[in-house]
């Protein structure tokens, strides 16, 4: 057994363990994809969710800048290909990690989401995951 940083049981379980090992292999094969991503190939289309997962594995690692950065990126490659659904749920992931961060999130962006959840009647969005203590 392990004890784990800021862990509250002071052991790093299996999920733990399983998730660190899940979130290096989607990391190494995003960098790939997202490194050879043309419209020829068709990757471009999935570069928003590509880079978003790229943060929530940064997120889960607890490197917040990383996260932030791969999230931005996130953010513009879905609103160039003007893509609302991919650019709303990076929005909620940056909503949520001004939050972790203490930081007041953009009006504009609160709005922003609100708007496109209530115009498309969603209920329900996945989680964004939190950095693993």
């Amino acid at each position: 057994m392990l004890l784990g940083k800021g862990s509250t049981t002071g052991l790093i379980t299996t999920q733990d363990c399983y998730q660190a090992r899940l979130i290096n292999c989607v990391h190494s094969r995003n960098e790939g994809m997202l490194g050879n991503a043309t419209e020829s190939n068709g990757v471009a289309s999935v570069v928003p969710l590509l880079e978003r997962i790229q943060g929530h594995g940064l997120l889960r690692q607890g490197d917040l800048w990383g996260a932030r950065d791969a999230l931005e990126a996130s953010l513009a490659a879905a609103k160039e290909r003007n893509d609302l659904f991919e650019a709303t749920l990076t929005m909620l992931s940056l909503i949520e990690l001004d939050r972790l961060e203490s930081i007041e999130p953009p009006i504009e962006m609160l709005t922003e989401t609100r708007s496109v959840l209530a115009s498309w009647k969603i209920r329900a969005v996945p989680p964004v995951p939190h950095p693993v203590t």
